[in-house]
């Protein structure tokens, strides 16, 4: 079975994801509730609060991007970037998916060259101001 139950009570299918089963509330919600560092920081640090930040620090017209670029981790969570690296060959075509389907429904590119820089550096702020 390749599915999860969200926190709006759909099935959401990991392997044959659907547009309309892409929720604003349910990446609100499981992202607020996602520790960034999973879970390793000196505090509670949610991924929430990091697109949040995000997208304050940046230009406007980039900002919704900035807000839904880790909306894939709603759903496949946030994995640490070492395990990521050791799972690519089976992560990678899901979370890609997962990612095309939510730039579609939100008309947002969370690959631009500025949503990327801002990720880059903000996790270096953040493992110095999370992780200490």
């Amino acid at each position: 079975m390749s599915t999860i139950l969200t926190h709006s009570g759909i099935y959401f299918d990991l392997l044959e994801p659907k547009i309309d089963d892409i929720k604003i509330e349910d990446i609100a919600h499981a992202l607020a509730f996602s520790s960034r560092f999973n879970g390793h920081g000196k505090f509670f640090y949610s991924i929430a609060e990091h697109s949040v930040l995000g997208a304050w620090n940046i230009a406007a017209k980039e900002a919704k991007a900035f807000l839904l670029h880790d909306a894939a981790e709603a759903y496949i969570g946030d994995i640490v970037r070492p395990l990521k690296k050791l799972l690519q060959p089976y992560l990678e075509p899901i979370e890609q998916r997962i990612e095309k389907l939510v730039m579609e429904k939100f008309q947002v590119d969370i690959y631009s060259p500025a949503v990327q820089t801002m990720d880059r550096m903000m996790l270096a702020l953040e493992q110095v101001q999370v992780m200490g």
